[in-house]
């Protein structure tokens, strides 16, 4: 087959520490509630309450779909600006990391296995998710 040109104007990775610390501070005002330690959000829930702070419109990055969530820690984002023969596709994919960010027991987190491990499946469903659009496009 022909060669193709593939264009990668953003690949960008991006951790919603800032849903993480509104959590927090509103457990810590509500207390301690159905067993949660004040202070802690529950992730142990099985209703999905994290949402996004603003609309995908008006958000530059980081933005998230609650249907992608599977617990309510902090989600990690993966956005892809891609083009691939002149085809745009915009992929935007979030994952609920297996362990809280803040609770890996490391103070880098770039030196933490666990994290790196989050980062890499969360990379792994866009890229993903962008050979599922690939496959759906009809051929140029």
């Amino acid at each position: 087959s022909a060669p193709r040109t593939i264009t990668v104007r953003r690949f960008d990775v991006f951790i919603n520490r800032e849903t993480e610390y509104s959590a927090v501070a509103s457990n810590a005002a509500a207390g301690s509630v159905g067993g949660t330690v004040v202070g802690a959000p529950d992730v142990r829930t099985t209703a999905i309450w994290r949402t996004p702070k603003c609309a995908q419109d008006r958000m530059h990055s980081g933005w998230f779909n609650r249907s992608d969530l599977t617990n309510n820690n902090s989600p990690i984002t993966v956005e892809l600006d891609i083009s691939v023969d002149g085809r745009s596709y915009m992929i935007n994919s979030a994952m609920s990391p297996e362990l809280p960010i803040d609770r890996l027991g490391v103070a880098a987190m770039d030196r933490s296995l666990a994290f790196a491990v989050m980062v890499d499946k969360s990379i792994e469903k866009a890229l993903s998710r962008l050979a599922q659009d690939l496959s759906a496009s009809p051929a140029n």
